[in-house]
């Protein structure tokens, strides 16, 4: 693979097209960011943070030191 970077992605039956990306180990998440913030508050204030700090619509978080 010439791109160091694995993609991973997931579609959703609604047809709706992801809204954020979560990257955990060099691979790259393309999932929406409503059902994950509504189940996840470390995820919401990640996303809530990166917002205010760059001016990004569709937010990009790396998960470091992911178990």
């Amino acid at each position: 693979m010439a791109n160091s970077k694995k993609q991973a992605w997931f579609f959703c039956t609604t047809g709706l097209t992801s809204d954020i990306e979560i990257e955990v180990d060099d691979i790259t998440f393309h999932l929406h960011k409503f059902s994950l913030m509504s189940k996840s508050r470390k995820l919401h204030r990640l996303s809530k943070e990166q917002e205010q700090s760059t001016e990004q619509s569709d937010p990009h978080i790396k998960l470091e030191n992911f178990p």
